[in-house]
């Protein structure tokens, strides 16, 4: 479809399943724009948002990465700025099940999601050049955002525009319905992300935290009668514990069509 209604766009295919990170690190080898897009594929475009984000991006110049406003199909807005994670959110979040989203305007200490993103070539340039692909699938958003700012490019939200997003549709629904397979991707960059960017010492005690909130989770599910649902999760993230500490990713995904 694509070779015969866009004759002038350059396609890309590859025989394996890349990931995320190294799919995306194809094109950007070969894009030569101001700036670039990671456009997930379960998004549409609806106007001109992409034009006016790169504009407002032009005159502001310490500006690395931005994203649009993310809609779902519900109207309904979706989360599009995070929380870096941190040894001090991992804790209220296993005791408080906090969130990590960010309220309000406070783009300054957020990672931005790949979803809808537009990098500034000479950003990408500054910092390698190129999404980590070590992180198979998820994470390499975050950890793009934190290169950028240890970097000094600033990060933002572009509240002007929206980019009209399925959520989910390419990994099999909302992250609550996550399939396992996926979920221990999720886990695996977790850990990747904090043993790249946190020290040693900070890593093995978020190590420790997720086996003591294994054990929350169990002693939990007794009261409220979710003990098969919880001892499902557990087995994913006792195994995701164990690769962390061996360094050994979880096999492939099941269905990778929509990877």
């Amino acid at each position: 479809m694509v070779r015969s209604e866009f004759p002038d766009i350059t396609l890309i295919e590859s025989n394996t399943n890349l990931g995320f990170a190294g799919a995306n690190n194809r094109g950007l080898l070969l894009a030569t724009g101001e700036y670039l897009v990671l456009l997930n594929s379960d998004t549409l475009l609806e106007d001109d948002t992409l034009t006016r984000c790169a504009q407002w991006m032009r005159i502001r110049k310490n500006l690395g990465a931005v994203t649009p406003l993310l809609i779902g199909v519900d109207n309904k807005p979706q989360t599009c700025q995070f929380r870096f994670m941190s040894l001090t959110n991992e804790i209220r979040q296993m005791l408080w099940q906090d969130s990590y989203t960010l309220k309000g305007d406070d783009d300054s200490d957020c990672w931005l999601p790949g979803t809808a993103l537009v990098i500034r070539q000479e950003a990408l340039r500054d910092i390698g050049g190129a999404l980590d692909d070590n992180f198979f699938m998820y994470g390499e958003d975050a950890d793009l955002s934190m290169r950028l700012c240890r970097a000094g490019w600033f990060r933002a939200v572009f509240r002007d525009g929206y980019i009209r997003h399925y959520g989910g549709a390419s990994g099999g629904g909302a992250d609550i319905q996550r399939r396992s397979d996926l979920q221990a991707w999720y886990f695996h960059a977790r850990y990747r992300w904090a043993r790249k960017h946190w020290p040693f010492g900070a890593f093995v005690s978020l190590l420790c935290i997720d086996f003591l909130d294994i054990a929350r989770g169990m002693i939990t599910s007794l009261w409220n009668g979710n003990v098969l649902g919880r001892a499902s999760y557990s087995k994913i993230k006792i195994a995701s514990l164990i690769r962390a500490i061996t360094g050994s990713p979880p096999p492939l995904p099941q269905r990778t069509e929509c990877l």
